[in-house]
């Protein structure tokens, strides 16, 4: 908890100094080590001192990435289970007998309501 409270001053710290601007070295030292109120110095993560080159090094190209994305596609495919022919016939027929009952009850419910609003409205 005191750690969590000593970083958001940290953080509210360098805000304020780097608002104005003149805060930056001291913001650039205070990034080399880091002291915790335990008393414990540790050096902070070297990873962001070192410069990426402009270009991007392991960046694939269209046309690889475009092979990755199939490639990944073909291997999810691998893993669906199939439905057997006997399995896809079932569930057809479910599937068409739903849609058959829900046409019948809509067909019904329509012509209800239609005449109950022509003798309401008398036509």
């Amino acid at each position: 908890m005191a750690i969590k409270k000593a970083d958001a001053a940290r953080g509210e710290e360098n805000l304020a100094n780097n608002a104005d601007g003149a805060g930056a070295a001291a913001d650039r030292e205070k990034k080399k080590t880091v002291k915790k109120e335990t008393g414990v110095v540790k050096a902070a993560p070297k990873a962001a001192a070192k410069a990426k080159p402009a270009k991007t090094q392991g960046k694939k190209g269209i046309f690889q990435r475009i092979g990755q994305y199939f490639k990944e596609v073909v291997a999810e495919l691998k893993k669906v289970h199939w439905p057997t022919r006997r399995e896809l016939m079932t569930y057809t027929g479910v599937v068409l007998a739903s849609v058959g009952i829900l046409a019948v009850l809509t067909w019904i419910v329509d012509s209800g309501l239609s005449y109950v609003l022509i003798e309401l409205l008398g036509r």
